[in-house]
């Protein structure tokens, strides 16, 4: 089994976190950092996506990420979305079997 980027998922073949995700000194990057490229990531798949959509669905994705699953922004988006799937008056978000979209 291929190692992968445990912040992004990436496959990897030593070490924890990919090139993407580190800085200069191989030190993972801040949360912020990562999350704001890998929502302009995300944006650039899929132009149409209205932000707050990607912002969420890139919130859930690093949710299942080992390095920022227990970050704060992370649990209280996760703690958001479970509100939302169990209320009526929201619609539930788009995440099924073939992922974010």
């Amino acid at each position: 089994m291929t190692p992968s980027c445990e912040s992004c998922g990436m496959p990897i073949e030593t070490g924890r976190y990919c090139s993407y995700c580190t800085d200069e000194s191989g030190e993972l990057q801040s949360f912020d950092e990562r999350f704001a490229r890998m929502v302009a990531w995300q944006a650039r798949r899929d132009p149409a996506a209205a932000r707050e959509d990607i912002e969420r669905q890139t919130l859930a994705y690093m949710a299942t990420m080992p390095a920022w699953r227990d970050h704060p922004r992370v649990a209280s988006a996760r703690d958001v979305a479970i509100m939302d799937i169990q209320s009526d008056e929201h619609p539930r978000p788009g995440w099924g079997r073939r992922g974010p979209g």
